[in-house]
């Protein structure tokens, strides 16, 4: 499978990153998600998730059909935010294409960052869990 879950274990904080590589599908992607939710069944805790699409190969038009699907999908009630990470030339016109081409949808628990590291320390210093 070209999308990798699973915990990370290099912060105390729950968060789930998902590795997006490669060409991958969307019913990878569906798969992915289901599996994301079988890795927080057994945790009470609140937790994120982290999408590191930095490398992803899928042609643009398909990439971006994909992300929009996949930040409309919502899972459990105790996901508080998603991080979308994506190499930094890109991640800023990626979050403004989104923005625009998803008025319906709710920006306010999904953040944008260029590293994992980045990703990271914004969910630590915004509160991690509850």
């Amino acid at each position: 499978m070209s999308i990798l879950v699973r915990w990370d274990n290099d912060t105390t904080v729950p968060i789930i990153v998902f590795s997006f590589d490669g060409d991958w599908s969307w019913h990878e992607c569906r798969e992915a998600m289901q599996h994301a939710e079988f890795l927080a069944e057994d945790d009470e805790r609140s937790f994120h998730y982290i999408y590191d699409l930095t490398t992803n190969r899928l042609p643009q038009r398909q990439y971006l059909a994909h992300i929009q699907k996949l930040l409309l999908v919502r899972s459990s009630p105790r996901l508080r935010t998603i991080t979308v990470i994506e190499r930094g030339h890109f991640v800023e016109t990626l979050k403004e294409f989104l923005m625009a081409a998803m008025p319906q949808a709710n920006f306010d628990n999904i953040y944008f960052a260029e590293t994992l590291a980045r990703a990271r320390a914004r969910i630590v210093t915004e509160g991690g869990a509850e």
